[in-house]
């Protein structure tokens, strides 16, 4: 908030600046049907080589030499699919709500829609996750596992015993499985409603630096209170019949995980809306886009964001690298040992909160900070900015995650500073899909206008000519149907297919580590008992 407060104070443009900027783009927005046609042949070929580059670069990843690359290359995957589909979705369901409910709506009554939306929300997460965890409801994977425990446990017969407690087990796995594939794709959602809902706020109150710093702050205690309203209903449900089973467990585990990304996302998109304000005098919409003839930034602006992002998400790292160089006898935590509480009171999980938080800030001013300087210095407009800056996104936040390995590496046996370093990865890897998700919404939007066939000038009448007919089937419309039929075609594959290998990947990631650190700590045991005065030493200095 300091730095923030420090930046708000460079001067900015004025408002007949921004009058001048306005005229110079309606004068240029009168482009030729030719520069049209131009434009989107280039965004064609800039979209395959693009794709093409993306699908092979995927496949060195996924097979790199290092195995903490190759499994951090399968987490990149699966969050930039999964943010791909859900933000998709969840666009287009809003879209379709602005369309019919917000015309003749004030901003303060737009801000109460898009509450009211976000509290619908987040009631259909915990339903969901409590009829996939089987918490709620007649789930069939639950039925027939109950169903298989009772043969198992009624029969004679050890052969069939076993079978049925295989079953059950696996069923299990399925069970748990099906309830994290939802608590990821219902926290995307949650997590982007919440940030339309307060950067309506943010929209709405005066444009100065206390009223959108004060955005953020209370965005977190918000969301908290509905986290403790929905913890109070879950734990009525639960202990209704006295006990709470394995199920709601899993319930409980999965809804706390899900919360915990809904608040960094909106916290961290909201803070970084607020940097830009300071930095640039223009407050972007909700969505994160500046108007157009607010969209140029110096590069010194550009370096400004990039930096407050590096520093606000490299802090926490930078404070444990300290702590360990200062302190050489610390205590290694395995992860083992490293349990995190999901009580939404617990001051494990409030830091756990504040990391997350700092990642997902980092990973947003990255993605900003880019786009101001391709839109500043590359003469690129609509979806062809969207595929460089997604392609620009990507190379860079690999990159980041090349040096966070080799941090890593260096560190392998300190769990604390591991899972601090995985956030900032994990956020890297939702800034991926984030980025092309942007990407192919920017690109549905021109689709679903030109299906629709709408024309406002002699150029754009030019253009829909060659529409497909279904001029009475309005853009968000058209913009949803399609968002449907690409989740349906991407999202069942990352469920079936992706988010199991990796579920299986991180088993075999984790016993691999604790196996590594198992035999580093028996190593130093060893040395320690080839020099115990030494020993004796260390430990005396430790009491003290």
């Amino acid at each position: 908030l300091a730095l923030a407060f420090l930046l708000s104070l460079v001067p900015h443009p004025t408002e007949g600046d921004d009058k001048l900027a306005l005229e110079q783009y309606t004068i240029e927005a009168h482009g030729s049907h030719a520069e049209i046609i131009e434009a989107e042949n280039t965004c064609i070929s800039v979209m395959l080589l693009g794709c093409m580059g993306f699908m092979m670069a995927t496949f060195y990843l996924v097979n790199w030499p290092d195995d903490d690359i190759r499994q951090i290359s399968w987490e990149v995957i699966s969050a930039t699919i999964s943010v791909f589909g859900s933000l998709l979705l969840f666009q287009g369901f809003n879209r379709v709500l602005e369309h019919y409910f917000f015309g003749g709506l004030s901003i303060w009554q737009q801000v109460g829609v898009a509450m009211l939306q976000l509290l619908l929300w987040f009631a259909m997460l915990q339903l969901v996750l409590g009829y996939e965890s089987g918490a709620i409801g007649e789930n069939r994977k639950v039925s027939q596992r109950r169903a298989a425990l009772e043969i198992a446990e009624n029969s004679s017969n050890p052969s069939e015993r076993l079978q049925n407690f295989r079953l059950a087990e696996r069923l299990m796995h399925e069970i748990q499985l099906d309830t994290h594939a939802a608590a990821v794709l219902m926290g995307h959602v949650n997590g982007f409603a919440a940030v339309n809902a307060w950067g309506f706020l943010q929209q709405a109150v005066p444009r100065t630096f206390w009223c959108c710093a004060a955005i953020p702050p209370l965005s977190f205690f918000g969301i908290s209170w509905v986290y403790r309203a929905t913890r109070y209903v879950r734990h009525k449900k639960t202990f209704a019949d006295g006990e709470e089973d394995e199920y709601e467990v899993i319930w409980g585990e999965h809804v706390a995980e899900t919360e915990d990304e809904v608040i960094s996302l909106s916290v961290s998109f909201l803070a970084v809306q607020m940097l830009r304000f300071c930095i640039s005098g223009h407050l972007p919409d909700a969505s994160g886009l500046d108007k157009p003839w607010q969209d140029w930034h110096s590069n010194l602006q550009c370096a400004l964001l990039l930096l407050t992002g590096v520093i606000a998400g490299g802090a926490d790292v930078a404070r444990l690298l300290h702590e360990r160089s200062r302190d050489v006898n610390f205590t290694r935590v395995t992860s083992s040992d490293s349990k995190v509480s999901t009580s939404p009171v617990s001051s494990a999980r409030t830091g756990g909160w504040f990391q997350k938080i700092s990642a997902m800030t980092f990973a947003f001013s990255l993605l900003f900070a880019a786009e101001w300087w391709i839109t500043s210095n590359f003469d690129l407009d609509g979806s062809l900015k969207a595929v460089v800056s997604s392609l620009l996104v990507t190379f860079v936040a690999f990159i980041f995650i090349f040096g966070i390995d080799k941090v890593a590496d260096m560190h392998f046996e300190d769990a604390e500073l591991d899972q601090a370093l995985r956030l900032i990865i994990s956020a890297l890897g939702m800034l991926v899909g984030f980025s092309w998700e942007r990407c192919f919404d920017a690109a549905l939007g021109g689709l679903s206008v030109h299906v629709q066939g709408e024309g406002k000038g002699a150029n754009d009448a030019a253009l829909s000519r060659h529409h497909l007919g279904l001029g009475h089937i309005p853009p968000a419309v058209c913009n949803l149907l399609m968002a449907v039929g690409l989740a349906v075609l991407v999202l069942p594959a990352w469920k079936w297919y992706i988010l199991p290998s990796l579920h299986n990947r991180e088993i075999d990631h984790s016993k691999a580590s604790e196996a590594s650190a198992h035999s580093a700590r028996k190593g130093s045991d060893v040395e320690d008992a080839e020099e115990p005065n030494g020993r004796i030493e260390a430990v005396a200095t430790h009491v003290d």
